[in-house]
């Protein structure tokens, strides 16, 4: 499992310099009484495909599904808690880790480029 500390991203998550604002939309289920799903990402992300480190599985970041509107970074991660199922990629999820939110095991490690990792977590709570 990669450290967190490591370079991850274009934007150079390390330095903290994260992008002012990221996409979220809100899915809502056919399901009658199934939680709506939020789906947060980095603008620069979609239309990409990544690979999950462990399985070599393409993973596609779709405008369809993570296009929404663009909301500052701050409110997305107010948001992130505020939701009972969510699907996250990108500086959400690595400032999410460091204020102590998601736990390191949780992270879905995508890779990018050579040598740069987007975190990824997908959470449903019960």
């Amino acid at each position: 499992m990669p450290k967190l500390q490591a370079k991850i991203h274009p934007l150079n998550y390390s330095k903290n310099n994260y992008p002012k604002q990221i996409y979220a939309k809100l899915h809502k289920s056919t399901e009658k009484h199934a939680p709506p799903v939020l789906a947060l990402a980095d603008p620069e992300l979609i239309g990409k495909t990544l690979t999950v480190q462990e399985t070599n599985a393409p993973f596609h970041i779709s405008s369809k599904f993570y296009k929404g509107r663009l909301i500052p970074l701050d409110v997305a991660l107010s948001l992130l808690f505020k939701q009972k199922n969510v699907n996250a990629v990108g500086a959400v999820v690595h400032l999410a880790f460091k204020r102590g939110y998601i736990h390191e095991d949780a992270i879905i490690w995508l890779k990018y480029k050579e040598n740069i990792l987007i975190p990824h977590v997908i959470f449903i709570q019960v």
